[in-house]
């Protein structure tokens, strides 16, 4: 058998890791990197990203999330992987391919190695997220109860001299490396095959429970609505033109568009009674029926334009004729009267009328 260092297994574990995507389990010469079965990439291909892990909090939690599993024991909770349970405490399995016992996997159902759970998290996402792990008498299984408990129960160090181990976090694979030149410690040894008295616990652990690849990645959609018209039921993107908007992310999940420009207020002048005047006005309305016209010039131009006009027409003891909008008078000729126009005159005239042996006469000096 050859003679290792505590240093050779971690370069061995590393090159196994990083070479060839693979879980350490065994010396080199019991496992060579090709005859190690259980896979472990490093976590970056599109197919395994993990979609959701911006909802991690920076706290590890008690209880499971709708992103995290927590594997640890919580008093009075509720054993199970839904939302707000606890996935509690967990006794790893035994790899059986591993004659010296010193590789553990951490499966949903202990003695499964087929239920192994990977995707567990790194303390890089925060302190609170470092897993713990002891022995204890075997025989505790996976559940909601504390740990400590049990008998012959111990925490373990992965500094510890002769006692050193690592976690494979994307795998759930737990080795004891410690000593390497001798065998596991004792006390996991004792009862033999089938047979074995303690185990090596997870006591506290999370991992990741969120959408993964980018496969399962899915974008709500918007809906548009101008007023009570809905534009689009579909949209997944909405564009903000003109001058002066702006549009800015004060908090996570929000965006705050800017408009610029204030209330505006509308008045008259020389009003012979009394101006009126109006704020916060979102809308102006031009009346075509007293007059005005409107003409779209395009390019957000509109031009405004008042008809030449006369409102009423009064004929002394007959009904008034109003104008509608845009109205036309068509004055005839009758018998013995001639009608005439003459193109009004470019500044103001002042005339008087007449009255003679029952004539009109204008007198325009």
């Amino acid at each position: 058998m050859p003679t290792y260092t505590v240093n050779d297994v971690i370069t061995n574990r590393i090159d196994k890791k990083v070479n060839y995507g693979k879980a350490r389990t065994a010396f080199d010469h019991e496992k060579g990197p090709n005859n190690e079965a259980i896979v472990s990439p490093i976590p970056n291909p599109s197919h395994n990203l993990w979609i959701d892990s911006h909802l991690i909090p920076a706290v590890a939690g008690t209880v499971n999330t709708a992103t995290v599993h927590s594997y640890q024991y919580k008093s009075g909770g509720t054993f199970g992987t839904g939302i707000g349970e606890s996935a509690g405490v967990i006794e790893l399995t035994r790899d059986p391919t591993v004659a010296d016992q010193r590789s553990w996997l951490a499966c949903s159902t202990v003695g499964n190695s087929t239920t192994r759970l990977g995707d567990w998290l790194r303390a890089t996402y925060g302190a609170t997220y470092l897993p713990g792990f002891a022995i204890a008498t075997a025989g505790g299984g996976n559940g909601n109860y504390d740990l400590s408990a049990r008998s012959d129960y111990e925490v373990i160090y992965p500094q510890t001299t002769d006692e050193e181990y690592y976690w494979d976090y994307e795998s759930g694979v737990f080795v004891m490396f410690g000593n390497p030149n001798s065998s596991v410690r004792s006390i996991l040894l004792a009862g033999g095959s089938g047979s074995y008295t303690h185990s090596v616990y997870l006591f506290k652990g999370f991992r990741y429970d969120g959408a993964v690849g980018l496969q399962s990645f899915t974008s709500a959609n918007l809906t548009i609505i101008d007023e009570s018209t809905t534009l689009s039921t579909a949209a997944t993107k909405l564009t903000f033109a003109g001058t002066g908007i702006t549009a800015t992310e004060p908090t996570a999940n929000e965006v705050l568009v800017t408009v610029p420009g204030g209330a505006l207020t509308v008045a008259e002048i020389n009003d012979p009674s009394a101006n009126v005047s109006v704020t916060s006005v979102n809308e102006i309305q031009f009346d075509v029926d007293s007059g005005f016209a409107l003409t779209d010039l395009t390019g957000g131009v509109v031009k405004v334009a008042m008809e030449s006009t006369f409102k009423k027409w009064n004929i002394s003891g007959q009904d008034t004729l109003i104008a509608q909008a845009v109205d036309e008078v068509t004055l005839a000729q009758g018998s013995g009267i001639v009608l005439t126009t003459t193109a009004p005159p470019t500044s103001t005239a002042t005339n008087t009328v007449k009255i003679a042996a029952s004539k009109f006469t204008i007198d325009t000096g």
